[in-house]
């Protein structure tokens, strides 16, 4: 069946979902399986040229963080790089070293000069694409690559592009596989995508051709029974995969579409009231018990949510595992595989000699507080920065105090990295705490009044205080920081409940916001809300949403709570960075 492009996303539309989207190269193998299959030599795809010329990621990700250079992007060329941490625009006909990413998600540094393009296709032929960067933290990670490969003078690709190609079906994906020399807008008009049998690889072309095409089915399946929302779960797990969860407000979208045609007012969505599901084999998680008969995560996060299995824990043992889905204690001698995970925090050096209270008064006067360690990664961080300070034979204060120990920012955290012995509390008043780099970094306590170099932590919360609306807020949070600020657990409350009394309005934007249609808030950072500390007769009863739609702000005074607010609304907000 041939038709022009129009009328093939109407017969895709009318018949299955929409035009095939590709998100990735295993979208784009199955494409060409089934062009060799039905042996096409041009096939229509979803793709079609709009009047936006936005940036994109090669790998897909969306653009959620930018580090451009002054001036930059001059919107004159199409590809990006990096010199000297910033971000440029380059034509991509120009050579340079390029950096991909492999399947376990490691950097890899080519030291091979070549096109955007080529440099696209060699990632992807030998790994899997071009760099992307998502936050301050992998732009710092590239620079050092960079720095160790002695190209940080030189401009250096990473997998940023900008085009003005957009999906039939509006979702984000910025996959691209054009064929070399395309797309060329030969004479004017081609505005429409073929992907090519021969080559394999994609070209623009008039979108008035008559070729054949592939649609894609939606994946939402709508079940026209009256059931418990435990039945069905069953029904799904029996019949197809699972009830659908909306991640994102492209499937919030998609979903919509689909019960428009349900029989009732409303559909049972695959969401239950807890803040997590885990769901393998037995394997070794972080959680291990204290003297105290408390349950803490190795990383020092708090337990807001707990999954054991019946009659556990019995009291047995002291390490947790996962068994089919719930939790079981066992004894930490026993063998199991298991999970680790890695986190990184902005950390400042102070050179001076100061005793641990005054070296807290500073951090909090000029910072925010003494380092806080939370986790092995930290730790090894830690760690690192002395060693680079060339301290690594001194002890260095951190924020760790002996009362039944706490760390100086009051955070809930348990993680723990003695050395052996310690602490030992010799003479009766060793109150505070050290880290020593000849013991590979472990802990020890110390009397307070010592004299010694430390850490402080900087804040990764920024206020703004400018007014704008909810939108406007996101935006400049996105192009000058990461994002608005999520606040996911008591502490992250503390913390930005201490930035917004310095707010000058009388409440400052979060990056919260609420799906009107099933009366679900949402943080940015693709969180459900579980921990919550809304204001009286806010948030928990649904939103009206016809005027405009709600979102969340905290209150700079009181007890911080959090209120829904029309998002036209102009508040100062909170980055994080």
């Amino acid at each position: 069946m041939n038709k022009n492009w129009t009328e093939a996303q109407s017969y895709c539309r009318e018949h299955y979902s929409d035009l095939a989207t590709a998100e990735n190269m295993d979208d784009m193998n199955k494409l060409k399986d089934l062009m060799k299959s039905v042996g096409y030599y041009y096939i229509w795809i979803g793709l079609h040229r709009t009047s936006q010329d936005e940036w994109h990621w090669s790998s897909g990700d969306p653009v959620l963080y930018v580090n451009w250079g002054v001036n930059q992007p001059n919107g004159v060329v199409e590809c990006a790089s990096m010199l000297q941490g910033q971000w440029y625009d380059v034509q991509c006909s120009y050579t340079n070293t390029f950096i991909c990413y492999n399947r376990s998600s490691q950097l890899v540094f080519v030291n091979q000069t070549k096109s955007w393009r080529d440099a696209q296709s060699y990632c992807r032929e030998n790994h899997i694409d071009l760099v992307t960067v998502r936050n301050s933290i992998e732009n710092q990670e590239l620079e050092r690559i960079i720095i160790d490969n002695q190209n940080y003078d030189d401009f250096v690709w990473m997998g940023l592009f900008r085009d003005s190609w957009q999906w039939s079906d509006q979702s984000d994906s910025s996959f691209r596989d054009w064929d070399k020399g395309e797309p060329n807008n030969y004479g004017g008009n081609e505005n429409c995508v073929v992907s090519r049998s021969a080559q394999r690889h994609w070209n623009d072309i008039a979108c008035n051709g008559q070729y054949p095409f592939i649609c894609q089915k939606d994946k939402l399946v709508l079940i026209q029974q009256n059931m418990t929302w435990s039945e069905a779960k069953v029904y799904c797990k029996l019949h197809h995969v699972e009830l659908v969860s909306v991640d994102s407000v492209e499937m919030q979208r998609s979903v919509e579409n689909v019960v428009e045609r349900a029989s009732t007012e409303s559909v049972w969505l695959g969401l239950i009231h807890f803040c997590c599901m885990n769901i393998v084999q037995l394997i070794w998680i972080g959680l291990q018990r204290t003297g105290q008969d408390e349950w803490h995560w190795s990383s020092g996060d708090s337990v807001l949510y707990v999954n054991w299995g019946v009659n556990q824990p019995n009291g047995g043992a002291e390490c947790a595992s996962m068994y089919r889905g719930q939790w079981h204690d066992v004894k930490c001698s026993y063998t199991n595989t298991f999970i680790c995970y890695n986190r990184s925090s902005q950390l400042v050096f102070v050179n001076q000699m100061k005793s641990w209270r005054d070296a807290q008064s500073y951090c909090r006067e000029n910072h925010v507080d003494l380092v806080t360690v939370r986790n092995q990664s930290e730790n090894q961080e830690l760690e690192r920065i002395i060693n680079v300070s060339q301290k690594y034979n001194e002890y260095v204060w951190m924020g760790l105090f002996r009362d039944s120990w706490q760390w100086s920012d009051q955070s809930d955290s348990s993680y723990r990295n003695w050395n052996t012995g310690e602490p030992n509390n010799a003479g009766g008043n060793e109150n505070c705490a050290v880290i020593y780099h000849e013991s590979q970094g472990k802990w020890n306590d110390i009397k307070c009044d010592l004299n010694i170099p430390f850490i402080c932590q900087e804040d990764k919360l920024i206020l703004i205080q400018q007014n704008l609306t909810w939108l406007e807020s996101m935006g400049y949070c996105r192009q000058h920081h990461v994002d608005l600020v999520s606040v996911d657990s008591v502490e992250m409350q503390r913390r930005v409940g201490n930035v917004v009394k310095r707010a000058s309005t009388e409440s400052v934007w979060l990056g919260l916001h609420n799906f009107c249609s099933m009366n679900m808030w949402i943080w940015l950072n693709g969180e459900v809300v579980c921990y919550q500390n809304w204001a009286p007769g806010n948030g928990t009863a649904p939103e009206d949403c016809g005027l405009e739609w709600r979102k969340g702000a905290m209150e700079s005074g009181g007890d911080h709570y959090w209120i829904s607010l029309p998002e036209s609304r102009k508040l100062n907000f909170i980055c994080t960075n």
